[in-house]
């Protein structure tokens, strides 16, 4: 079942009464226009599209049978609640879909591990208040829904992506973590940005994937922002997160990706199989949490990347991120090639960049 909502509690409550019931949720980027949006739903095979009256009329010419639309707007929610679905770890949960569409499975297990994972290294607890800017069909953002639920943290969702507006909403909330990706970190840079010179008492960390922070942006944000740690974290498209650099680092090794994450293992193998060392360029292989169940309808894609171990075959898949790297004598990882161009956005006119 398709889930094209806002980000709201309506798109929250839709998410898990999907899974619930014992569903496979699709979220859909409220961005998208109808042509992409119908592309997604045919590709999913989708049952049901749970929306509201706002998205349908803005997404006009939609292809999808109107007696599978469920609007929120136009029907009486039962007042009894049903019983759960049971379902275990690795029983098949989401679809993420990126350009293509290809539709990325992820389980049960692969939502919770993703939000141990960040939440631990993070040091996520219940006092924190978290900044919501990112669609929750793109893993990134989901993260921040899931991570706040594991916690118990406050995920406040920030509608305008205007810098004043953002500003406002981190003091007025009192936010304590905010994820972004590298266009966003200029957009605050600029100097129509009210962001490196007001002051966030309360803001104790970012987070940053997609590309390393802009150069310019970490100096700046260094002389204004000295008790807010910066995070940069990394992963192939078919990983929640592969590995992290803890703050600490950052001033020394700006240009690297750091190391595994919790309960990951990032090994580097060349062309042959062969495990490289030190300074030898490989391809990224992440093996433990996070690796997905394929991309659905797409065996071909799903056997490129999802491959027996190059040490122990066949008892156990992991990822091939198609992505080069090397690794220093300390082992902190440098990405010296993406298997995929990273795509640059323009922003509308609402100041929002689409992902």
């Amino acid at each position: 079942m398709a889930v094209f909502l806002r980000r709201s509690i309506n798109a929250v409550t839709a998410l898990f009464a999907v899974q619930f019931a014992g569903g496979v949720a699709v979220i859909v980027n409220e961005k998208l226009r109808a042509k992409k949006v119908s592309r997604i739903l045919d590709h999913a095979g989708a049952a049901l599209l749970v929306t509201d009256d706002r998205l349908l009329g803005a997404t006009p010419g939609l292809a999808f049978d109107d007696a599978r639309i469920l609007s929120l707007d136009a029907v009486d929610l039962p007042a009894r609640g049903i019983d759960p679905e049971p379902a275990i770890g690795t029983d098949l949960a989401l679809i993420l879909y990126t350009p293509g569409p290809k539709g990325l499975m992820l389980s049960h297990a692969n939502v919770l591990e993703a939000a141990r994972t960040v939440s631990d290294y993070l040091h996520l607890s219940s006092r924190d208040t978290l900044i919501s800017l990112l669609p929750f069909s793109f893993d990134y953002g989901l993260n921040q829904l899931t991570t706040s639920l594991l916690v118990g943290a406050r995920l406040v969702i920030q509608r305008s992506m205007l810098p004043a507006a953002i500003c406002k909403t981190l003091r007025y909330e009192k936010v304590t973590g905010m994820a972004g990706v590298p266009l966003l970190w200029t957009q605050l840079s600029q100097s129509y940005s009210p962001f490196l010179q007001k002051r966030f008492p309360h803001l104790r960390f970012l987070t940053n994937t997609g590309g390393r922070f802009p150069p310019e942006f970490l100096r700046r944000f260094r002389e204004s922002h000295r008790r807010t740690d910066l995070h940069h974290m990394y992963s192939p498209a078919e990983a929640f997160r592969s590995t992290y650099l803890p703050p600490e680092q950052l001033e020394k090794r700006p240009d690297s990706v750091g190391k595994a994450g919790p309960n990951v293992e990032v090994l580097i193998v060349d062309a042959d199989g062969r495990i490289c060392g030190p300074g030898e360029e490989g391809e990224l292989v992440h093996r433990g949490a996070h690796v997905p169940l394929g991309y659905w309808r797409d065996q071909e894609a799903t056997e490129r990347v999802l491959r027996p171990h190059p040490v122990f075959g066949e008892r156990e898949m992991v990822i091939y991120s198609g992505d080069i790297v090397k690794a220093d004598e300390e082992g902190y990882l440098y990405l010296v090639r993406r298997k995929e161009q990273i795509r640059t956005a323009r922003t509308d006119k609402s100041g929002s960049f689409p992902i």
